[in-house]
């Protein structure tokens, strides 16, 4: 499985269970499947220059629409 199949599994899955739940949901996973699920809203390449840069990191998006509030910030932040 390349990449991108672990992309499209992840995503669909990702997808399938935001549809079900109409209020704000929070997903925790490795940095790598987060990866995968952002480059996929901001219909990007897969790229590492996308990656979280150090554990502790989280991103936002609005559904339905999917739309990116913002990419990676350290939790500290909030």
């Amino acid at each position: 499985m390349g990449p991108c199949d672990a992309q499209e599994l992840k995503v669909r899955a990702g997808f399938r269970f935001f549809g079900t739940h109409p209020t704000a949901i929070l997903l925790s996973s490795h940095g790598g499947v987060g990866t995968l699920l952002l480059c996929e809203l901001l219909d990007a390449p897969i790229s590492r220059s996308r990656h979280q840069p150090f554990p502790g990191h989280f991103f936002t998006f609005e559904w339905p629409g999917y739309e990116v509030i913002h990419e990676w910030r350290p939790i500290a932040e909030g």
